[in-house]
Order: C-alpha cells, then sequence, then structure tokens
C-alpha cells in the first residue's frame, strides 16, 4: 500500500475541462498543477459552477508525465498550458453528499470561499472530508 503524503484540494472548471466525462470514461486522467504533490498524495476536486461543488476524491499515481503521455487529454475544452507540473489522477471515488456543496461548506465553515486554486486541506477539512 502507498504512504499517503499529503491532502489536496484543487479546482476544475467545466467551462475548461470535461472532467465529468474524462472520469466516466477513464479511471486515471492527467492534470496539470502549478504545486508540486508526492505519488500517493490524496486529491479531492472542487468542481466550479454549475456544479459548485467537491465531487471527486483521487490518488496522484505518476508526477512528471511527459506531454506525449498525458491521458485524457480530449477532454481539454480550453488550450493545455504545457507547463504546468503533469500528474496522473486515479479516481478513487465519486462523491455524493450534499455537504459538499459550496454553500454547505461555508456555512460549516470549512471553507471560506470557492476554491481557486491548489491548497492543502487543512485539518478540519481533512476530517470532514475522511469521515463522509
Amino acid at each position: 500500500m502507498q504512504k499517503i503524503l499529503g491532502r489536496w484540494l484543487i479546482a476544475s472548471s467545466p467551462s475548461k475541462y470535461n472532467i465529468m466525462s474524462a472520469f466516466a470514461t477513464y479511471p486515471t486522467i492527467t492534470w496539470g498543477l502549478t504545486v508540486k504533490v508526492s505519488v500517493g498524495d490524496i486529491i479531492y476536486i472542487y468542481v466550479s459552477a454549475p456544479y459548485s461543488r467537491i465531487e471527486y476524491k483521487c490518488i496522484v499515481e505518476r508526477i512528471n508525465v511527459p506531454t506525449n503521455e498525458r491521458l485524457a487529454s480530449e477532454f481539454w475544452l480550453d488550450k493545455f498550458d504545457p507547463n504546468r507540473n503533469l500528474i496522473d489522477l486515479r479516481l478513487l471515488s465519486v462523491l455524493s453528499d450534499d455537504k459538499l456543496q459550496l454553500k454547505n461548506l461555508i456555512d460549516d465553515n470549512l471553507i471560506s470561499s470557492a476554491p481557486q486554486g491548489p491548497r492543502r486541506l487543512d485539518s478540519r477539512l481533512e476530517t470532514f472530508l475522511e469521515n463522509l
């Protein structure tokens, strides 16, 4: 079993990448980040409006993925930035709890606003997500 090193929250915009179709088609996708993560890290994905919820739990399977080995690249709707750190994310679960809607997360003081960029989970949000 892989050691889990970190837990992250990242955002996905449906106008830039069709993540729902990507994960419906493939168990693993390639993602670009501006931060360094490690193999074994857990990444939760917040899907922005019109969904506005934390939707996916993934594990980092591979880092430093070459651009020509990207998975599920056909689901990019916007120009892909090749200068990002490319990682492979394997879907662990689709999250369906209504508590993960943005309004509920804000009302419960788990986050202060819609996630924009990648960030490490604080201990309170991490505990909440792990106990769903």
